[in-house]
């Protein structure tokens, strides 16, 4: 088995893709014949070999022999999957099958007679044998026969669970959960109703697993189930109105719809609520498609019969969807808002406070519930001729608006955008309000209307909801008011951050911080400054300024010095006293 689960995981399997696997298989027969030398003749002439007892001397043999039945087995799950658009590929299914169930009876009875062949390999196969004959049985619709000999595969794989080690035991326990579907169908053919309520509970267990292959069995698995039960739904009542349901498709969904309901109120997991909406939409929609082209082929002589009810059902179908649409979108709120860190969470279950790094995401699932319940509110027909619910309708939408806004103005306070986001938070709030006396105005309205066409939150809790989002918007607008007074105070922009930065000057950085401080030096600056500058607080040693001062000393000593008294001597003009001069000037000097 766990070659087998090896081989199918990698080649295909794990995405259904049995024709790539069924490639790679017939690859692995040629080369395990080759190796082997047991080739069925040349490439011109094919002349088959039946494998013996005495021939058996290697374990390549029994995987030879093992992925036969594998190939046949994969061709028939291609032929299966293609017989919805061929049905005449069913029989071809059923042949391939019955082949694989041959090739299965044939091994078991020469394993038998193997001594190669230990008690844990015969047990294997012994399951993998009933295994792959409950299938034929099971496609014959042979349900007892089925069911016992899956039964049998069951319980040899439970044995061998509880004797091998832990990664061979995950094989195991994997391959059990694959037969439990299967077996709970057959019992629910036989006639046991509880075997479907089973069905979808272990589908809901397997949707947050990954094996796409047990989940691709279990959805078609329970699509034959709702086939049996559909039949029993011929009308719905909607808003007072009973529309007639004939068309095979559209009982399927709204059968779909009833059961998600039931499972909803089970669950506890809103990721799993989400799944259940979404697998619920994809009926919905093949059933809208298949009406939508029933309307538009109906001839000129049905038309006036046929088209109201048609119209009605297809008005009901389009709701169905929509509503299911906002309740898996408000499925995936809740999973969001699950991931927040508490202390960005408001007291309230359905508000994060600025603190939240994804606001966007929040605003743009809100926007999406938005839109669709002003779909529904847009719906012909009944919802128009309803006033109360038109104006539930809108007074909702006007609520999730104010959530929308709200998120949007968080985004914007991310941005640094105080003015945006107080503005849209005063938005935020005026829309509060409106939606508080919009649904304080619908009390006479019964809850089941409510329910029945105006999908959401309840009026109690979107009313609590508005009012604890008016009490959280007034804190947000404060965290605006203060993130713009700090950004008129300091650099609270990119670009002024920026200009501070490039007119960090290179004399700011080498002088010590003393001669600086009415300079503002970003925190790498300040760190590199102290790392390189010698002196980076004061000068050291200090610098010599000089001082203009009075010089007291000097005044004093010039009072206490006295000088001899010096003549005037009058000097004689013209060249005579020139000429005197030159000749006694020295002697005069001399005698003074």
């Amino acid at each position: 088995l766990y070659i087998i689960k090896s081989a199918q995981n990698q080649h295909g399997l794990r995405h259904g893709d049995y024709q790539h696997y069924q490639q790679y298989v017939t690859r692995k027969l040629r080369r395990t014949r080759k190796s082997l030398r047991f080739q069925q003749g040349t490439r011109s002439k094919v002349v088959p070999k039946k494998m013996t007892a005495e021939m058996i001397t290697d374990a390549r043999f029994f995987i030879l022999a093992v992925f036969e039945i594998e190939r046949s087995w994969a061709f028939a799950m291609q032929l299966k999957a293609e017989a919805n658009s061929e049905p005449r590929k069913r029989f071809q299914m059923i042949s391939r099958l019955r082949k694989a169930s041959k090739r299965a009876h044939y091994l078991y009875e020469l394993m038998a007679g193997v001594p190669l062949c230990d008690a844990q390999t015969k047990l294997e196969l012994s399951a993998y044998i009933h295994w792959i004959r409950g299938i034929l049985y099971f496609e014959l619709q042979d349900w007892v026969k089925a069911r016992e000999l899956l039964e049998a595969s069951q319980s040899i794989y439970s044995g061998l669970a509880s004797s091998v080690d832990e990664d061979l035991k995950a094989v195991y326990t994997g391959r059990i959960n694959e037969l439990l579907p299967q077996i709970r169908y057959c019992a629910y053919s036989i006639g046991d109703q509880s075997a479907a309520t089973e069905l979808r509970e272990m589908r809901n267990v397997v949707v947050e697993g990954s094996d796409l292959l047990a989940e691709y069995q279990l959805d078609e698995l329970l699509k034959q189930v709702q086939g049996m039960q559909a039949v029993s739904v011929t009308e719905v009542v909607w808003l007072g109105i009973t529309i007639p349901i004939k068309q095979e498709k559209a009982r399927l969904a709204v059968l779909a719809v009833q059961e998600a309901d039931k499972e909803l109120k089970k669950v506890g997991s809103s990721h799993t609520k989400a799944t259940l909406c979404e697998s619920t939409l994809k009926t919905l929609v093949e059933a809208i498609t298949s009406l939508r082209d029933e309307i538009r082929s109906l001839s000129s002589v049905d038309t006036a019969s046929a088209l109201p009810r048609l119209q009605r059902l297809y008005t009901y179908l389009q709701y169905l969807k929509l509503s299911k649409t906002i309740w898996r979108t408000l499925y995936q709120l809740e999973v969001l808002m699950s991931s927040v860190a508490p202390e960005n969470r408001h007291v309230s279950l359905g508000l994060v406070t600025s603190g939240y790094h994804k606001p966007h995401e929040l605003a743009r699932l809100y926007d999406t519930v938005v839109q669709n319940l002003q779909e529904v509110s847009s719906l012909p027909g009944i919802i128009q001729e309803n006033h109360d619910v038109k104006a539930l309708l809108k007074a909702k939408a006007t609520a999730y608006k104010s959530l929308r806004c709200y998120y949007l103005a968080l985004a914007y306070i991310h941005g640094k955008n105080f003015l945006e986001s107080s503005s849209l938070l005063t938005r935020c709030q005026a829309q509060a309000n409106q939606a508080i006396e919009g649904l304080a105005a619908l009390n006479a309205l019964s809850e089941e209307t409510e329910a029945e066409a105006a999908p959401g939150h309840s009026r109690s809790v979107l009313r609590q909801l508005m009012r604890d989002l008016l009490v959280q918007a007034d804190a947000e607008i404060l965290v605006c008011k203060a993130g713009y007074m700090l950004d008129l105070a300091g650099c609270g922009t990119a670009g002024d951050a920026e200009s501070n930065e490039l007119a960090t000057s290179e004399s700011a950085l080498k002088e010590p911080l003393i001669k600086v401080l009415d300079e503002y030096l970003p925190e790498k600056a300040m760190l590199q400054k102290l790392a390189t500058c010698p002196s980076p607080i004061v000068p050291v040693p200090p610098e010599f300024e000089p001082v203009p001062v009075k010089p007291v000393f000097f005044d004093l000593a010039f009072n206490h010095i006295t000088f001899p008294p010096r003549p005037k001597v009058a000097e004689s003009s013209g060249i005579t006293g020139f000429v005197r001069g030159l000749l006694w000037g020295a002697g005069s000097q001399s005698k003074a």
